[in-house]
């Protein structure tokens, strides 16, 4: 079964996360200090690149993070009224100092994002947020905040419009 996963890019510590992991991918190599040999076993079947997008969430989203499917979620990064990324969530850790080292410690709640999720097809795209919260059933100005997931017949029918959506609006 599919998976949506909504993120926003909000804060200006969330931008910065986006630049360092998102727009500017990580090296494989970096990797290896942090992650057990399982772990980076299962990045090398599924990364031939070198370099890999990952993004994190903070353990208030556990119950979010955990209905991540591998290979299964299409995951939608916003920012203010904009959705502007697009990818598939290949793999999942939970890993405290890979996320320090990425991307530090949030100075409001002196927290960082130790569930982190790993990217394949990461793509700019353009939709209004308002698009994806009326194929969900959300009121058009719902305010997804922080890891949503959705799943289940909502999920299913609303992944196929969205890719169509994307598909017309190639950027």
């Amino acid at each position: 079964m599919s998976r949506i996963a909504l993120q926003q890019i909000t804060s200006h510590q969330a931008e910065l996360n986006e630049l360092s992991s998102l727009r500017i991918p990580i090296k494989k190599d970096y990797l290896e200090s942090y992650l057990t040999d399982e772990e980076m076993q299962t990045i090398k079947n599924k990364y031939e690149a070198a370099n890999i997008s990952l993004w994190g969430a903070k353990y208030a989203k556990s119950d979010a993070w955990a209905n991540m499917i591998d290979d299964s979620t299409l995951v939608l990064f916003r920012k203010s009224e904009n959705v502007v990324l697009r990818g598939i969530s290949t793999f999942k850790v939970y890993n405290e100092e890979l996320a320090k080292s990425l991307w530090g410690i949030d100075s409001g709640d002196g927290e960082t994002w130790p569930l982190i999720y790993f990217l394949k097809k990461l793509q700019k795209i353009d939709l209004k947020v308002a698009e994806v919260n009326s194929c969900l059933g959300y009121s058009s100005n719902y305010n997804w905040q922080g890891l949503n997931t959705v799943k289940g017949e909502k999920a299913e029918k609303c992944i196929g419009q969205l890719l169509d959506k994307i598909k017309e609006r190639r950027i």
